[in-house]
């Protein structure tokens, strides 16, 4: 999509007769700035603080479920309780504990009163990034209630208040493609995008550097699998989700083309995920009975290559290619109001309340039959979670 700055009369027109609710709500309001960090695995992470403690969580867009390690419990003086809701899985692997935090903080961004859960499994020493420990992920569903801008390559992620600017938020560039934004009962961001023809339901992979894909639904609806010509097979790790092949395909969203991308297949044949095509409202490939999960995953190593504006509120996904600085005419962001206080993701059911209403709780957990491994990784959670 290419905007043309708006001219003479027909500029004026447009103006007189935009609300000025509108006009007022596009203003950009910047709540934080934080410069990503690189994990050795590939994951991405981000500084918070909690309990006043400097801190880093992973940045896991691929889920809705924001974790936290037994170890980080412990040593931050949490208190954990039994989780409210039964039936709730990471990697296979009930979950039987959660916490309540109150406050984390990502600059002047303070989401207050959230619940996370305890990664199952043994407890393992916290990994550390620059004498600091990384303690969890903060999911998807953090970015419910803020607008997020993810600049890779500049290694820089933006927390904005919820706007419905129609892509003025687009500060950087006068050219973007938009897609339609679509969540899921868990909190998960997902768009649809074009791969090799067929639109199929995709996540940001910021876990590590590769696209990940469904080994079953590449078999059901692209006739392939690990097995095929033109698949490089791959050595059988263990883990959870294990990579098995790789082919180069070609990925589309509107007039952002990569023709020739790496895909790695994940083995997902033990999952009781079944394939589903336009059954949900983005009228893509996708499952129909899991939720935290979908077929396709950016990595980082694309993301590199593309400058992303979230626009939860308004339901559009942003992309430029991330070379891409000739401003656009909403110009740059506003000051932030210092420290802003970020309420709990009301879910895509409820109303989402602006940043200074009082928190409201997140939405019940599906029951197990819908559940996936919502946390692939490192099940102990003493390190960065791999993709």
């Amino acid at each position: 999509m290419s905007r043309t700055p708006w001219t003479g009369c027909v500029a004026i027109f447009s103006l007189w007769l935009a609300p000025q609710a509108v006009l007022a709500e596009c203003k950009l309001t910047q709540y934080a700035s934080a410069e990503i960090a690189v994990g050795p695995s590939g994951a991405l992470l981000v500084p918070v603080q909690v309990g006043g403690r400097d801190v880093w969580m992973v940045l896991q867009m691929s889920s809705g479920m924001a974790m936290i390690w037994p170890a980080a419990v412990e040593q931050l003086g949490l208190k954990s309780r039994r989780v409210r809701q039964d039936n709730l899985f990471a990697n296979g692997i009930p979950i039987e504990r959660e916490v309540e935090v109150q406050s984390i903080r990502i600059g002047g961004a303070n989401f207050a009163d959230w619940t996370l859960q305890v990664q199952p499994g043994p407890q393992q020493p916290m990994s550390q990034l620059l004498g600091k420990p990384v303690i969890g992920t903060v999911s998807a569903r953090f970015m419910n209630v803020v607008d997020v801008e993810i600049d890779l390559a500049g290694r820089r992620m933006n927390l904005f208040k919820q706007t419905t600017c129609r892509g003025e938020a687009v500060y950087w560039s006068r050219e973007y493609t938009a897609v339609k934004l679509f969540q899921d009962r868990s909190g998960l961001l997902y768009f649809p995008m074009e791969l090799d023809g067929n639109y199929v339901e995709t996540s940001l992979n910021t876990l590590g550097p590769r696209a990940r894909f469904s080994e079953v639904i590449a078999k059901k609806y692209f006739r392939f699998d690990r097995n095929s010509p033109g698949v490089q097979r791959l050595p059988v790790g263990g883990g959870v989700l294990p990579l098995v092949g790789m082919r180069r395909m070609a990925l589309t969203a509107k007039e952002i083309s990569m023709p020739d991308v790496p895909v790695f297949l994940y083995d997902d044949t033990g999952r009781k995920c079944e394939p589903a095509k336009s059954e949900r409202d983005s009228a893509a490939i996708g499952f129909s009975n899991c939720f935290s999960t979908v077929p396709f995953e950016i990595g980082t190593d694309l993301l590199k290559q593309l400058r992303i504006y979230i626009a939860s509120k308004e339901e559009r996904i942003y992309f430029t290619r991330a070379a891409s600085t000739v401003p656009g005419p909403a110009g740059r962001p506003g000051p932030g109001p210092g420290d802003a206080s970020v309420p709990r993701s009301a879910g895509p059911a409820d109303p989402v309340p602006a940043a200074s209403d009082p928190a409201v709780p997140p939405p019940a957990a599906a029951p197990a039959e819908s559940a996936a491994a919502a946390n692939p990784g490192d099940a102990a959670g003493g390190a960065a979670p791999t993709r």
